[in-house]
């Protein structure tokens, strides 16, 4: 039986108003070793652009290392012109070492290094790869704030993952931003955003074996 482990928004910087969060992602990675199941995440695994003062430069460093050597693959919305609060951007040049006059493409650039120092896999946005026979496309912003539900994008996506070098793949698109659960299929393929594990632990399992979703919450609750 081929489980993966669905995950989107763990917002590292998140346990600030959820202290439980470090202790639910040590359980969720635990969890995912002990049945062997990969971690596909939507991404912000760490809002690298609004880190705010919730960490320090050593707690975001240790943050990480939860995940060394974990079977994880995440993604990060491409960067854009910073909006965010001055005292924000300034944590953020701070906490990553970098100089004020360092764009956001090398800031994504280095935080992705730093997700593959660990052994873990960083993927470009609006990425498709395949693990196993899981044929994946990857990408944060998949529903955008601002433009809403586009089902012509995810008509599109479909037709990517329907092309026929993964005719015999099962075929998944995981994306996040929202912080929303949603899960529909869409000309064969599995559209699915977890919902923002941040909040209250919210994640999917998939078995690929039976084509089926399990959605959870709360990992960390007795």
């Amino acid at each position: 039986m081929t489980k993966y482990i669905i995950t989107s928004d763990i917002h590292g910087e998140g346990a600030k108003s959820n202290p439980r969060l470090p202790a639910n992602i040590k359980r969720l990675l635990e969890s995912a070793k002990n049945s062997r199941s990969q971690i596909i995440d939507g991404g912000d695994l760490f809002d690298i652009y609004l880190l705010g003062s919730a960490y320090s430069k050593d707690s975001y460093e240790n943050f990480l290392k939860l995940f060394s050597g974990a079977d994880f693959h995440t993604t990060h919305i491409e960067p854009s012109t910073y909006r965010g609060p001055e005292n924000h951007r300034k944590d953020w040049i701070e906490m990553g070492g970098f100089k004020e006059e360092t764009d956001n493409k090398e800031r994504l650039r280095a935080f992705a290094e730093k997700i593959n120092n660990l052994g873990a896999t960083f993927h470009k946005n609006g990425s498709l790869f395949t693990l196993d026979n899981l044929a994946v496309f990857l990408q944060h912003d998949l529903i955008n704030y601002d433009k809403g539900y586009n089902e012509s994008r995810f008509v599109e996506v479909a037709k990517i993952l329907n092309r026929q070098e993964y005719k015999n793949c099962r075929k998944l698109a995981v994306y996040g931003h929202t912080h929303t659960p949603k899960l529909e299929k869409v000309d064969g393929v599995w559209f699915i955003n977890p919902g923002a594990f941040y909040l209250n632990g919210r994640y999917a399992i998939y078995n690929s074996d039976e084509d089926a979703f399990e959605i959870k919450s709360d990992i960390g609750k007795k």
